[in-house]
C-alpha cells in the first residue's frame, strides 16, 4: 500500500506486506520495482503450468494487490527523473501484471491525462468513476462516454453512486458503493493482527492502547 497522505495506508500498516507514506516517488518506485521483479520470478510457472496466466493462489503463491492512493502526487511530482522512474515501473505492472497474479488499484481525485497516462489507463481492467466536475475527466476513463446513456459528469448523481466497468462487463453501468469508514478499517486490521497476520509494528512512539 502506498499513500503520501498516510490516511489510507495507516489502518493496514501492520498487515500489508509493503507500505509507504513517502511523498517523494523514489520509495514507491522501489516497491513497484519489487512487484515487477516478483512478476519475473513467476515466469517459470508459465512453463511448469503450461499456461499463460496465473489464476490459482496459495500462501506460497499469493495474489498481489497494489494500492496507490493519491497517485497524482507521484505522476505529477516536480522531480522529472523521479517521476519518470515511478511511471515506468507503474506502466510495466499495469500492462503485464494481471497475468502474473498482480492487481492494481489506482486512486485519484481527478482522472486526467496528466495524472494517468493513456497507456496506463488503457491497461486497467476495472474502472470506477464517482462524480467528476467535467465531461473531459469522465472521458479519460471512459473514452466512449459521449455515446453512453449514463455519465459521472452529473452534478445530481448522489454520493456513493459511480459509473463502473469491471472485468468482462464491457458496457459501463451505474454502481452503488458501500462506504467503509477509516475506523472500521482499523477494526478489521485489529482482527487480522489477532489472527496472526501481523507483519510489522506501528511506527515508533505510537501506542494503540494509550491512544484508545
Amino acid at each position: 500500500m502506498i499513500d503520501p497522505n498516510l490516511g489510507a495506508v495507516a489502518p493496514w500498516w501492520r498487515t500489508a506486506y509493503k507500505v509507504s507514506d513517502a511523498i517523494h516517488p523514489d520509495e514507491p518506485a522501489e516497491i513497484l520495482r519489487w512487484v515487477r521483479e516478483e512478476m519475473q520470478r513467476r515466469e517459470r510457472l508459465f512453463w511448469s503450468g503450461r499456461t499463460d496466466r496465473i489464476t490459482e493462489f496459495s500462501p506460497e503463491l499469493p495474489l498481489v494487490l497494489v494500492v496507490i492512493d493519491e497517485v497524482a502526487n507521484y505522476t505529477r511530482y516536480p522531480d522529472r527523473k523521479a517521476r519518470e522512474r515511478f511511471e515506468a515501473e507503474l506502466l510495466a505492472i499495469a500492462s503485464q501484471g494481471a497475468k502474473f497474479g498482480i492487481r492494481l488499484w489506482l486512486l485519484t481525485q481527478k482522472p486526467s491525462a496528466d495524472v494517468l497516462t493513456t497507456a496506463v489507463r488503457t491497461n486497467l481492467s476495472a474502472r470506477i468513476c464517482h462524480r467528476v466536475d467535467t465531461i473531459e475527466d469522465f472521458l479519460h476513463l471512459f473514452p466512449d462516454g459521449r455515446d453512453l446513456d449514463i455519465t459521472a459528469a452529473d452534478r445530481t448523481m448522489p454520493q456513493g453512486v459511480s459509473i463502473a466497468s469491471v472485468g468482462d462487463m464491457r458496457t459501463p453501468v451505474r454502481l452503488r458503493s458501500v462506504y467503509l469508514p477509516t475506523e472500521a478499517c482499523w477494526q478489521i486490521n485489529d482482527l487480522m493482527c489477532a489472527a496472526g497476520l501481523k507483519v510489522r509494528d506501528l511506527p515508533a512512539s505510537i501506542d494503540l492502547d494509550k491512544a484508545a
